[in-house]
């Protein structure tokens, strides 16, 4: 395979450790790397730019291609200091371009290099990113790429630049724009991993993963690191017996940060508890699918989802309770005499409505004093629940038939606590009333 003229010309000029991130981030802007197929111009920057690495940035290119005497060194002064009247105007003229759509299509590295100065005047001018996403809002995104690429290397702290594009309630577009800035300047990899994981450390796992799929498909290696450093810093906030979908899905992520990270094996069990969990998480919404649909009469719905129910083996106590309710709704199930309800299915104090299909079988079997023992803790647990604020369908589709077997159990005044309760919650409920 042939070596382009100017990647041989490079490798000749900086040392040998710096080739591939150096070369890397020349190759990630393509305005940056179409400029430097251009003999002229490149045979120009390894004159002016040497041997130095990090000096091989978008913003030290684009001076070169606006050909005005300003510096790196000048422009990075702090406090920012205003650039000469004529490049201020030429700066201000290619914004105002943009925005009108006067621009043409391909923009040159010299227009990406006043638009950033454009953008760094303002800063000047303001004291602060403050207007950055109304200025960036004027023209479609995907023309700011380059131009931020080079003002990254214009200002004496570039990282306040990136801390607003990747701020965590940012949008998915800003997000990007600052990670190609990021990649198209020359930064050691060991310090652009550590700056992206101070910015990342407050954003939640889904834009974190979102980031690293990114990163993953433009510089694996980066991600890899990245990754493993997420990972480090994330080991004890893992819920390994996820409670419901969007725990699983967390799961799930972190699953895949590990893959990215080349850590497969830590991937693995993960990927087991949450194909666990998603099972049984299925098996309790078909077994509260049977519950319901019985307490409303359809029995069609109810007995099919306990016929799908019957074929799952990760039932939950509380999906057997609600399969016990279904059950007995539907006729499936007729308890013997001297059945022990709360033995067979061992309720959950804290669970209104496994307490309420102990009681209902309690009831059935003819044992009255233990069936208004269970159906007082019910409610005792579903008040709990309420107090917490904790109240949810699952535990309002319980009070409705707890009130009634309440009543049934000659037990009044609980009853009335129950629609009481279930009133709290929904204060039109009709039935209740």
């Amino acid at each position: 395979m042939k070596v382009a003229p100017f990647i041989q010309q490079l490798k000749h000029t900086i040392p040998e450790s710096s080739w591939s991130w150096v070369l890397a981030a020349l190759r990630q802007d393509r305005v940056v790397w179409e400029s430097l197929q251009s003999e002229n111009f490149y045979q120009e920057a390894l004159q002016t730019i040497g041997n130095n690495p990090v000096a091989w940035s978008p913003a030290g290119l684009a001076l070169l291609a606006i050909k005005r005497p300003v510096t790196l060194e000048a422009l990075q002064a702090a406090p920012l200091q205003p650039i000469d009247d004529k490049l201020r105007h030429m700066a201000a003229c290619a914004f105002e371009e943009l925005v009108k759509g006067e621009q043409d299509t391909n923009m040159t590295l010299s227009q990406a290099g006043l638009l950033a100065l454009s953008l760094r005047e303002r800063k000047r001018l303001l004291g602060s990113w403050e207007e950055l996403a109304e200025n960036l809002s004027a023209a479609p995104q995907a023309s700011w790429r380059t131009p931020l690429a080079c003002l990254y290397g214009m200002l004496p702290d570039p990282a306040d630049l990136i801390a607003v594009l990747v701020a965590p309630d940012a949008s998915e577009e800003h997000i990007l724009l600052g990670l190609h800035t990021m990649l198209s300047n020359p930064i050691l990899p060991g310090k652009l991993v550590d700056n992206l994981s101070n910015l990342l450390c407050y954003h939640p796992i889904k834009a974190q993963l979102s980031v690293l799929r990114y990163l993953n498909s433009q510089r694996p290696i980066i991600a890899k690191l990245l990754a493993r450093h997420i990972l480090a810093d994330a080991n004890n906030q893992i819920e390994v017996e996820p409670a419901n979908m969007e725990e699983v899905q967390i799961l799930l992520d972190r699953a895949e940060m590990y893959q990215i990270s080349g850590e497969h094996n830590q991937a693995m069990p993960l990927l087991n508890a949450a194909w666990s969990a998603s099972r049984r998480l299925q098996a309790d919404l078909t077994a509260h699918l049977a519950q319901v649909a019985a307490n409303d009469n359809d029995s069609e719905t109810a007995l099919a989802a306990l016929e799908k129910a019957a074929e799952m083996d990760a039932l939950s106590p509380n999906a057997f309770s609600d399969i016990v309710l279904a059950r007995l709704n539907t006729g499936q199930l007729i308890p013997p005499k001297n059945f022990n309800a709360s033995a067979t299915i061992k309720p959950n104090k804290h669970d209104p409505a496994a307490l309420l299909s102990a009681a209902t079988l309690a009831q059935q079997t003819g044992d009255q004093s233990q069936a208004q023992m269970m159906a007082r803790q019910a409610l005792e647990a579903a008040a709990k629940s309420q107090s917490k604020k904790r109240t949810g369908a699952k535990e309002l589709d319980t009070l409705k038939p707890l009130a009634k077997l309440l009543l049934e159990l000659e037990l009044p005044i609980d009853a009335s606590r129950a629609a009481e309760l279930a009133l709290e919650a929904q204060p039109n409920n009709a039935q209740m009333l």
